[in-house]
């Protein structure tokens, strides 16, 4: 019962400690846009509805269950920490519940509570050391960076081999499946793969029923989106899986995009392994174990292990293959993989050997990152926002342009009423992830220079009336008060 008590705090602080160190690099040494999408999004949902349908939306929208579970926090605060810190919660509460069901599954019996103990502990010591890589890492956990994704393909496991809530599971693939499309490679391909494999569990009558369904709800997502772009209630442009079937690929054209994309992806392994040995060390464990200690599982064991390996593969090999690289949001099994093997195959011998690793790990992260409890949960005000509502009050500025990654950031923090749209280096309005609505070509009062071509700004505005520094963020003024 104690090592109950203690996985629960564990579990707690380990979450508030991620979206610590989170909002610290990304919103007060950085200014992460993207992951701003949601809680601007939201937060206009909140103030005017009536101006969503002039919304460019990211080609995954995020709709479910990104952006519900972000709006149940929004109605009882505004801040920016709680709102995060309840999503991450909830969200890792949920991939908790989600394994802990397929341990039952997978090791055939009912979970004791020293199972429910290690798995929680094992999770918020594998949270810590996310935590200690926030460039890359700790965004899984967070709204529209595709992390919920993988709860599909685990509760979906444990629907198929449970022959029950297909219902359910065909409703939730339906809004996965239109609030990011990934969901065809991290679940759809994998799940199709089990069924065919499954010869046990699944008649020709029964396969052949639940692959019509699945191409129904495929199809159905499609006449969604589709409805909502012909009806100009959010625009959502298409992603390149979607461009590329619709162009029917050529040998020569995926050759092509093997031999572009290939390089990159290279790269990009060879960057974490240098960045995050830790985790490579993990992952390779992980993947080693399953590989090595294949023949020993039984033939249920083999079939979800299975299923976990080709959804890592396919999210993987489709961005290669299909010639578009984007990097890490995408790739599930570098966070998860060796979470999910370690928490189904062992139990809670070592427990207190955990704990104690708990402990270290929580005092490192806190002397690496200089935290006290005085950070937690950031008050976030940044200081350069800070410093320009006071400019824009002091000197009656209501429209500005910025680059991507500073326009929503001013946008959630900002207390003044101001403007401010989104633009390009050379100035032209960028559509993408914003709101046409907050463009005014009338008047442009002051521009923010970080990221934009100064040149480009002089040819189309001339020279500013003022040059000013908010922290180091250079401000341009073009709107000259009336003495």
């Amino acid at each position: 019962m104690i090592f109950t008590i203690l996985s629960i705090i564990c579990f707690l602080l380990a979450n508030l400690l991620l979206v610590n160190i989170a909002i610290e690099h990304h919103f007060i040494k950085l200014a992460n846009s993207d992951l701003l999408y949601v809680p601007v999004f939201v937060e206009e949902l909140f103030q005017n509805p009536k101006i969503l349908s002039t919304w460019v939306l990211p080609p995954a929208p995020s709709f479910f269950p990104d952006i519900i579970l972000f709006s149940f926090s929004r109605v009882f605060t505004k801040h920016l920490g709680i709102n995060l810190f309840l999503y991450s919660l909830t969200f890792n509460s949920l991939l908790l519940f989600s394994l802990l069901k397929l341990k039952e599954i997978f090791q055939n019996r009912k979970n004791h509570q020293s199972d429910i103990s290690y798995s929680a502990l094992f999770f918020s010591f594998w949270i810590l050391l996310i935590s200690t890589h926030p460039n890359e890492l700790s965004l899984f956990f967070f709204p529209s960076y595709h992390g919920s994704v993988i709860l599909l393909l685990i509760f979906s496991i444990f629907s198929i081999f449970h022959k029950q809530k297909f219902a359910l599971l065909g409703i939730l693939f339906y809004l996965f499946y239109i609030s990011d499309k990934h969901s065809l490679v991290i679940f759809l391909f994998p799940i199709i793969l089990i069924i065919f494999l499954d010869k046990k569990n699944f008649n020709l009558k029964s396969k052949i029923y639940l692959l019509s369904t699945l191409l129904l709800i495929v199809m159905l997502g499609n006449q969604t989106l589709k409805f909502l772009k012909n009806n100009s209630i959010f625009y959502i442009p298409e992603i390149s899986l979607q461009q590329a079937f619709r162009n029917n690929l050529s040998f020569v054209q995926l050759k092509n995009n093997i031999f572009l994309t290939f390089p990159l992806a290279l790269d990009f392994f060879l960057t974490l392994f240098q960045s995050y040995l830790f985790f490579f060390i993990f992952f390779f464990s992980a993947l080693l174990y399953s590989i090595i200690f294949f023949k020993n599982f039984s033939e249920k064991q083999r079939l979800i292990l299975l299923v976990l390996l080709f959804s890592l593969f396919a999210s993987i090999s489709s961005q290669i293959v299909l010639g578009f690289w984007v990097g890490s949001r995408y790739l599930w099994g570098i966070y998860f993989f060796p979470l999910i093997i370690l928490v189904l195959n062992f139990n809670a011998s070592s427990l207190k050997l955990l704990f104690c690793l708990f402990l270290i790990f929580l005092c490192y992260t806190f002397f690496h990152f200089d935290l006290t409890f005085q950070h937690i949960l950031y008050k976030t005000y940044p200081k350069e926002i800070s410093c320009l509502d006071r400019i824009a009050k002091e000197k009656n500025l209501l429209n500005g342009i910025s680059d991507y990654w500073n326009a929503k950031y001013i946008r959630y923090f900002q207390k003044e009423r101001y403007a401010i749209n989104q633009v390009f280096s050379d100035s032209k309005d960028y559509d993408w992830v914003s709101n046409r609505n907050w463009r005014n070509s009338l008047r442009i009062d002051f521009v923010l220079i970080e990221g934009i071509d100064p040149k480009a700004i002089e040819n189309k505005f001339g020279q500013p009336f003022e040059k000013l520094f908010c922290e180091k963020k250079e401000i341009w003024i073009y709107h000259k008060p009336n003495p």
